[in-house]
């Protein structure tokens, strides 16, 4: 089994159809992977053409648990006063994806238009979306070095994923290298 990160690239919507009837609606985008979730930041008075392009990372496992290896979108229009509009939602599966990114190192599907459909199941615009799955074992390398030590080449987000899976981790920067700032926390 590999596990690795699978990253959406949630990049916009057109065509959703405003819900509100005095203002734009604002939308966001609530993403469900086997149980792990992720909101996206609010697409204030953008109606129904909202544009996101932002990133979010699960963990993901293949060949894993369970059969459904399907990413969600639910689409959903942010109130004030009262409870969010169900918009619509789409619906990625990505067992070839996985598949494909086991056998080659990582795999990769450019942004790309899904259907929105309702609650109805009638359709309501589409969102642009963008995945990558890359294997934990192509994320850390496989560089050692003589004294058994593993070379690093990974992203913070790596990191903090990275520490929830293991008891023990260690950092050293090799000389001449500039730190990022988030080393200094």
């Amino acid at each position: 089994m590999a596990v690795g990160l699978l990253e959406v690239n949630l990049v916009s919507a057109k065509g959703l159809g405003d819900t509100d009837l005095f203002t734009r609606m604002d939308p966001y985008v609530v993403i469900q992977y086997k149980g792990q979730e992720k909101k996206s930041s609010v697409a204030r008075e953008q109606g129904s053409n909202p544009e996101w392009n932002e990133k979010f990372t699960f963990r993901a496992e293949y060949p894993g648990s369970g059969e459904q290896y399907k990413i969600t979108l639910k689409i959903m229009d942010k109130d004030t006063f009262t409870s969010d509009d169900y918009i619509g939602q789409a619906t990625i599966y990505v067992k070839d994806l996985l598949a494909q990114g086991v056998q080659n190192g990582t795999a990769e599907l450019h942004p790309l238009k899904y259907s929105v459909v309702r609650a109805d199941n009638t359709y309501r615009g589409e969102i642009k979306v963008g995945l990558t799955f890359t294997p934990r074992n192509r994320i850390m390398g496989d560089r050692r070095l003589e004294d058994g030590s593993i070379v690093l080449h990974i992203s913070r987000e790596t990191i903090l994923l990275l520490m929830g899976l293991h008891s023990k981790v260690e950092f050293q920067l090799e000389s001449g290298l500039t730190p990022h700032p988030w080393d200094s926390r």
